[in-house]
Parts: structure tokens; C-alpha cells; sequence
């Protein structure tokens, strides 16, 4: 006890001779208790509470008074910073208190940056004596993403899964639909937002509002991208390569050379959802090289489609009036999108009669009849050809029409008689050398004549010379 008097009247006659105020604070005991600070974290994404507190020394704290007078103090601050994966270190808050402070708050992992975030809890007591502690969180809310497309024409069916972090002031996050056409232009689609943190099902038509129709899609390699981005503007991109090929498949054929061509075929086109999957266009080039355009058909569905030439231009192809000569029937079969597939169908019409005299018939009465055969190729529109009877002397210079007729079939059997309505008879040819000729024209103006002599005997039984 005389050791602290002594001590006390020293101090005091220190402060006298140095001409200090005579009131002067003096610490005269050591911390009772260790200032200290800590922090924590629970949780990995969403609502993370973080929470500090802080524990503050007891510390004694006298003045210049004689006696003086002493006082303790356990008060101090607590303050919580947050160092951002940029390097920055931002305030957070503080709080003051006696012999504790506490603090909380809720984080919202979502919003937050990419990268490692640091929390420093520091406490600081009435001493200015501090401690610190730290806390890290690491945040990655990239999200997870898929995409696929089940087919390649009609509806590309472009679908996938998002997963994305908690975020618990709002949205989620939001996908984002561009397209890059095959000569590199890039188009962008639309936008849509989600919210929830299990693997969400997404589709193009979910997003655009319309179905990704291929059929309308140009032919060529297709990126479809994908881009998923989170609330704090983390990303994950999906590039969805398609390639769009709609050409049709095409088949064209003739069953005839004559007649009813029967120029018909298969097509096969790929589907586009949004109307007629394509058209046939037929044209045809004539032996002169004249192509000339015949009918245009629209065909719905995917499954491979019977056409005919019949069926497109309203008629058939009747090969009986087409000229002498080769064509080539163009079938052109045209995609939805504009691809195409063309068939050049070779076609040669020879439609020459073969006519032939079978020779002369008599009768008991003396007269005769000349008999002869046509074959004519077919005209399905009407008659296949005409027959017409000329004759004359071999002295004469030149014949004499004795009529025509039009007949219908392939197959004819003509006689003179059927021309005239009576045989040839001695009185008129009788001792006479007679020249018959017969011209058969098909109905495309393709002939073929057939000729033969004839005596005629003055019994008028007439013999073929030739």
C-alpha cells in the first residue's frame, strides 16, 4: 500500500514540473480478457447467412487526480468488410457494444460475382487493441446446360435442360436463342426468364412462341446457340450444330412410247410443318429444242407420293399427236425451302403407219377388190390415222384420189370398196395396167404409202405384176 502513495506522488510531481494539466488519464491495469472476433457462413448458394461477433477486453483506466480517479471499460466497435474477387474491399457495417457485439446478415449468393468473396469480421476494444477474423466463399453460378435437336427437317424439335444457382431477390436467370445461318449471319431469336433451382425443361417453341420448322429453312449448316445466364450475369453457351438438306426424292418414268405415255413417278419430300411440303413442275422439250412449261401441283406429306403427268396437267400425254422425233419431259420437284431435284425423261415418238397391199380379189361377176393392212401407233384422243386409195394407169402421170377414210385402232384391214362403195369392175379397167397406191397418215401427219401394179386382163381378173 505505501508502494502505490509513493508511486501516485511521484506521478504527480512529474506532471507539476513538466506544466501538464494537472487532470491526465493513466492506465494502471493491464486487459482483463482478450478482444476477439469471428465469422461464419452456412450454406453454398441462395440464402447464405453470414454472422459476426466480437468479444471486447475489460481495460482499466485511471486520471490525475490525487487520489485519481479509476474507471473500467469493456465497450469497442465491431466491423464486417467483404474483400470482392476484383481485389476492392468494401464496408459493410459496424457495430459497437459492451463487452460483445453482435452482427447478421443475409447474402444473396446469387447476385453475387463470380469468384472468391472474403468477409473480414475485425474487433476493436477501448484500447484500440483489434483482432480479426476471415471468412471465404467461393461462388460459381455458371449454369448447367443441354440442348438437342430431334430431327433435321419439319419440327426440329431443338429442346435441352437449364439448371441454374439460387437466387432469392428474383429470376434466376434467362436463355437466350440466336441462330447463324449458312452464310454467317447472325439472328437472334428471343428471350426468356426463369425461375427455380432444379434442371428446368426448355424448348425453342417454348421460347420463340413458334415451332423451329426446317422445311422452311434454307438448304445448308445450321448453328443454333444456346446461351444461359445466371442473375449474376455467369453464362454457359450451347452451339447446336443442324444441317438442312430438302431435297426431294424423284422418280419419273414412261410406260409407252406411244398413246398414253404413262409418264408418272415418286416423289418424296421432307417435312415442313407450316403448309405444303413442295410442287412438281413439269415442262417438256420438243424435237427443236422448244421447252414448253405443261402444269404446276402442290403435295402435302412426308411419305413418298405417287404423281402422274395426268393427274398434274389435267390431261394425258398422248403421245399419238406428238410429233416425229425425241423430247425430253423436265420433272421438277421444288422443296418447300426452294431445293430441288430434276428428272430428264427421254421420250422418242415414231409414230410411222406400216401399210401394206395385200393384193387384188376377184369375184365370179368379174369385178375385184384391192385388200391391204395399216398399223397405226395409238392416239388415245381419237382416231389413229387416216387411209387413202389413189390410182391410175402406168402411162398416166399422175393418180387419182378415190377417197379416204379415218379409222380408229392399231390395227386396220381396208379394201378398196370400203373407199368407193363398189368393186372395180372389166368394163372400166379391163386390158388396162393399173398402178394402186395407198398413203396412210398417222395423227401426228406421219405417212407411210404402200404401191403395186395390176393387169387387168380383158376378163377383168387382174394379175399383180410387182
Amino acid at each position: 500500500m505505501r508502494f502505490f502513495v509513493l508511486l501516485r506522488r511521484l506521478c504527480l510531481l512529474l506532471l507539476i514540473a513538466a506544466g501538464t494539466p494537472a487532470f491526465f488519464p493513466l492506465i494502471l491495469a493491464a486487459e482483463e480478457d482478450a478482444t476477439s472476433a469471428s465469422i461464419t457462413l452456412s450454406g453454398e448458394e441462395g440464402a447464405i447467412p453470414l454472422q459476426a461477433s466480437a468479444t471486447f477486453a475489460t481495460h482499466t483506466f485511471c486520471n490525475g487526480a490525487s487520489p485519481p480517479n479509476c474507471w473500467k471499460s469493456n465497450s469497442g466497435t465491431l466491423t464486417v468488410s467483404q474483400k470482392h474477387p476484383n481485389g476492392a474491399t468494401y464496408y459493410m457495417a459496424s457495430k459497437s457494444g459492451e463487452g460483445s457485439a453482435n452482427w447478421s446478415t443475409t447474402l444473396d449468393t446469387g447476385a453475387m460475382a463470380q469468384g472468391t468473396h472474403t468477409f473480414v469480421a475485425t474487433a476493436c476494444d477501448s484500447k484500440r487493441i483489434c483482432s480479426s477474423s476471415s471468412q471465404s466463399i467461393t461462388i460459381d453460378n455458371t449454369p448447367e446446360l443441354t440442348a438437342s435437336s430431334g430431327s433435321t427437317e419439319g419440327d426440329l424439335k431443338i429442346k435441352g435442360t437449364v439448371d441454374f444457382k439460387e437466387y432469392v431477390g428474383g429470376y434466376e436467370g434467362y436463355i437466350d436463342i440466336y441462330y447463324i445461318t449458312p452464310n454467317g449471319a447472325r439472328s437472334y431469336i428471343k428471350r426468356k426468364y426463369y425461375e427455380g433451382t432444379e434442371a428446368i425443361a426448355w424448348t425453342w417453341e417454348e421460347i420463340a412462341g413458334y415451332i423451329p420448322d426446317g422445311g422452311k429453312w434454307s438448304q445448308g449448316k445450321y448453328t443454333v446457340q444456346i446461351i444461359a445466364v445466371a442473375n449474376n450475369g455467369a453464362s454457359k453457351q450451347f452451339d447446336l450444330p443442324i444441317t438442312i438438306d430438302n431435297t426431294p426424292e424423284l422418280t419419273a418414268s414412261s410406260g409407252s412410247t406411244e398413246g398414253d405415255l404413262k409418264i408418272k413417278g415418286t416423289v418424296d419430300f421432307k417435312e415442313y410443318v407450316g403448309g405444303y411440303e413442295g410442287y412438281i413442275d413439269i415442262y417438256y422439250i420438243t424435237p427443236n429444242g422448244a421447252r414448253s412449261y405443261i402444269k404446276r401441283k402442290y403435295y402435302e406429306g412426308t411419305e413418298a407420293i405417287a404423281w402422274t403427268w395426268e393427274e398434274i396437267a389435267g390431261y394425258i400425254p398422248d403421245g399419238g399427236k406428238w410429233s416425229q422425233g425425241k423430247y425430253t419431259v423436265q420433272i421438277i420437284a421444288v422443296a418447300n425451302n426452294g431445293a430441288s431435284k430434276q428428272f430428264d425423261l427421254p421420250i422418242t415418238i415414231d409414230n410411222t403407219p406400216k401399210v401394206n397391199i395385200v393384193g387384188p380379189r376377184y369375184f365370179a361377176d368379174l369385178t375385184f377388190d384391192i385388200l391391204g393392212t395399216v398399223s397405226f401407233k395409238e392416239y388415245a384422243n381419237g382416231a389413229e390415222g387416216t387411209v387413202t386409195m389413189y390410182l391410175k394407169e402406168v402411162s398416166a402421170s399422175s393418180y387419182s384420189r378415190y377417197g379416204s377414210k379415218s379409222n380408229e385402232g392399231t390395227s386396220v384391214n381396208w379394201k378398196y370398196s370400203d373407199f368407193t362403195g363398189a368393186r372395180l369392175s372389166k368394163a372400166t379397167w379391163g386390158g388396162k395396167e393399173l398402178m394402186v397406191q395407198v398413203i396412210a397418215t398417222a395423227a401426228n401427219g406421219t405417212t407411210a404409202t404402200a404401191q403395186q401394179f395390176l393387169i387387168v386382163p380383158a376378163l377383168g381378173c387382174p394379175l399383180p405384176l410387182r
